[in-house]
């Protein structure tokens, strides 16, 4: 652990902290369907602002056939801020798009800044079912490089049948 010299709190792995109660998700998805999680909500509790480096999903069960489309992140500076949450499109429709940003090098600005951030991950499965059980983000403070993970419940799955409702 580190202590910057602007910040009246150490930077550490805990700087990212998830404002989402815990819920689970099960999808099953069409041939070649992207699917836009957008169910990830954080705050950089520190009072530094971070780059994040690398998003990824942990998985609980699965791996081969899953793929990261594209990773986006959005500010939430007030509640009447429109969330994507999850979507049967990746990128979701334009009328969120104009806060969106590449997550992959976004600077994550303290609390203060903006009350929290929307992370939307698109999903496409190839094959089989996969559970994520967090989502890893990994960040950059004052020249260090930690990671973290979000707790999260998806499950992905392709369609058994075109009237499949569950994994």
């Amino acid at each position: 652990m580190t202590t910057p010299a602007t910040a009246s709190r150490p930077i550490d792995a805990d700087a990212l902290v998830s404002l989402e109660r815990k819920a689970a998700y099960e999808i099953p998805t069409r041939n070649q369907e992207v699917i836009a999680d957008g169910a990830v909500v954080f705050k950089n509790s520190s009072d530094t602002a971070i780059r994040i480096k690398q998003v990824e999903p942990v998985l609980g069960s699965g791996g081969n056939g899953l793929e990261v489309v594209g990773t986006k992140i959005a500010p939430l500076r007030n509640a009447s801020d429109e969330r994507v949450g999850i979507r049967r499109q990746f990128p979701p429709s334009r009328s969120v798009a104009d806060r969106w940003q590449d997550a992959v090098g976004a600077m994550i600005e303290p609390e203060s800044a903006a009350s929290a951030y929307e992370l939307i991950i698109g999903f496409s499965v190839q094959t089989g079912t996969h559970r994520i059980t967090a989502i890893r983000i990994e960040f950059e403070a004052d020249g260090l490089v930690f990671h973290t993970d979000l707790s999260h419940d998806l499950t992905l799955c392709r369609m058994a049948t075109p009237s499949s409702t569950a994994c």
